[in-house]
């Protein structure tokens, strides 16, 4: 599902505000994952496959907020619509089980 980022959060309804919110709570955490993993030197290349392989399965790509957080660009509000990936592809999960095989090898 496509979450779009809302620009005017003074403009937002009750239920966006807390999807905002929720949306805040999750970037820390994924951002917290990926300084873990940077740290450890365990995502420079895989951060290159990732973002290769997003770009050629969604041509828009990088209207999605988290695909710049793994590319190390920085997004636009205007032309980041989306959150995160649906399903499989989503760079969440993919973070999670990066971090889980990292730690599996501490």
């Amino acid at each position: 599902m496509k979450e779009k980022i809302e620009k005017n959060s003074f403009a937002l309804t009750e239920k966006q505000q807390k999807i905002e919110k929720n949306l805040k709570d999750s970037l820390k955490s994924i951002e917290k994952i990926k300084e873990t993993l940077e740290e450890k030197n365990f995502f420079e290349e895989d951060s290159v496959k990732i973002t290769s392989l997003l770009r050629k399965k969604y041509p828009d790509a990088e209207k999605y907020y988290l695909y710049h957080l793994v590319a190390g660009s920085t997004p636009s509000p205007e032309k980041s619509l989306y959150f995160d990936f649906p399903g499989e592809d989503s760079i969440y999960e993919i973070l999670r089980k990066l971090l889980k095989n990292l730690l599996s090898k501490l």
